[in-house]
């Protein structure tokens, strides 16, 4: 279960990971870039975009992996 939140430089995500019957963890992560580094190129942003969202994924199977 989560929630993301998006803004222009921001990108952020809360939710639980069930990691098993009696486990269950609550993470939250918060990210912003410095917009000037993408300005103008829709390729350099999808790039950010990519590079943060992958970030919080290994950060969500990292905290599941030691949970379950």
């Amino acid at each position: 279960a989560h929630k993301t939140g998006t803004l222009s430089v921001i990108r952020n995500d809360s939710g639980i990971l069930y990691c098993s019957e009696t486990s269950h963890v609550a993470v939250t992560t918060f990210t912003t870039w410095d917009a000037g580094s993408a300005a103008g190129d829709p390729i350099a942003l999808d790039q950010k975009i990519l590079t943060v969202d992958t970030a919080m994924g290994k950060i969500g199977l990292a905290v599941y992996e030691h949970f379950r």
